[in-house]
């Protein structure tokens, strides 16, 4: 599984994201970018842009709890502030690779990351091979030096052809594409299909990726279910998904919605509208309803209340719950059934 995360300001945290332990899960960090605050380019050294949350102690922390982490940087992307960002051809691509080299070690070394993805978006109409052979020199140059032992790509359909390239000529070194294909806008599981299909002729059919943005363009919902269900039918592998972003889907958590898992509850005393009710059933088949809220909000509604708010070992025996919910949840209060 890649997810991108702190591309967009708000200040996400590795907790938001529920990790299943069996999964090989990679956070992708977004962007560093090779150009100061102001976007002006900078010969190759790249500076950390992702959200002020996601610091080193945290992915350290991250990946102590959950040895089945990676996180990666992620190249450029989009913009930087209202500066839409473009791969340029360096006059120098040799020193352009020294720095870009010597810049990722320090953040590899400082982050504790384990690879790097190239997302450049834009290129100029007048665009050599600089990009392939950079990029491609780059990547190989850390994984010699057992810097990094993942690579990625994420083209999308107007930046294929310098991604082909880069492709075709460092294939060895590059792990996966997280091709961007809610870009193509398909929204009908047939065409996503064909469109996947289409893109593993391009690139390696082992290494392309399902991928899939949170509340934004292309595939949604079950939709996007069904279409890996037609993607595995068709033959193909489905080795993971890329999806775009935790930034989303912690904007989503956010906006907490009142949710009863008991089809059979008539009534429950009222709860506030920030809460989760789940059904909570002990070893004697009794059952109660836990008004439950997300960790982070516990956090902040701790801070700034200055309230200690009951954990769920200090409110029931853990040991005698079969009550399976995220990590990143906790029981503030227990609600009977009426």
């Amino acid at each position: 599984m890649m997810e991108y995360i702190g591309a967009t300001g708000i200040p996400v945290q590795f907790d938001d994201v529920p990790i299943e332990t069996a999964i090989d899960f990679h956070f992708i960090l977004s962007f560093a970018i090779d150009a100061d605050s102001s976007g002006n380019t900078q010969n190759g050294i790249f500076s950390p842009y992702w959200a002020t949350t996601l610091t080193p102690d945290a992915v350290a922390s991250t990946k102590s709890r959950h040895p089945n982490v990676k996180a990666l940087a992620s190249l450029s992307g989009w913009s930087l502030a209202d500066k839409t960002l473009s791969w340029y051809n360096p006059p120098h691509e040799n020193l352009w690779i020294s720095n870009a080299f010597s810049s990722l070690k320090t953040l590899v070394l400082n982050y504790h990351l384990d690879g790097i993805d190239v997302d450049y978006e834009r290129f100029p109409k007048n665009s050599n091979d600089s990009f392939a052979y950079c990029i491609g020199e780059l990547i190989t140059f850390l994984k010699n030096q057992s810097l990094i032992s993942v690579a990625t790509i994420a083209p999308f359909h107007t930046t294929v052809d310098p991604y082909i390239e880069l492709y075709e000529r460092y294939e060895d070194v590059i792990d996966y594409v997280n091709y961007q294909f809610y870009t193509d806008k398909v929204k009908i599981p047939e065409r996503y299909l064909e469109a996947f299909k289409n893109r593993t002729l391009q690139f390696g059919k082992e290494k392309v990726l399902p991928s899939y943005e949170v509340n934004g363009r292309g595939i949604q919902g079950d939709g996007f279910f069904e279409a890996l269900r037609l993607i595995e039918d068709d033959g193909f592998d489905v080795n993971g998904a890329m999806i775009f972003s935790a930034d989303a889907s912690a904007s989503d958590v956010r906006q907490i919605k009142l949710a009863i898992f008991n089809a059979n509850l008539h009534h429950v005393q009222p709860v506030p509208v920030d809460c989760d009710v789940v059904q909570v059933v002990s070893n004697d088949s009794s059952s109660r309803h836990a008004a439950v809220i997300p960790v982070f909000l516990k956090e902040l509604l701790e801070l700034t209340t200055n309230i200690q708010l009951s954990s769920l070992q200090g409110r029931y025996s853990c040991s005698d719950l079969r009550l399976f919910f995220s990590q990143n949840y906790a029981v503030i209060s227990f609600i009977d059934a009426m």
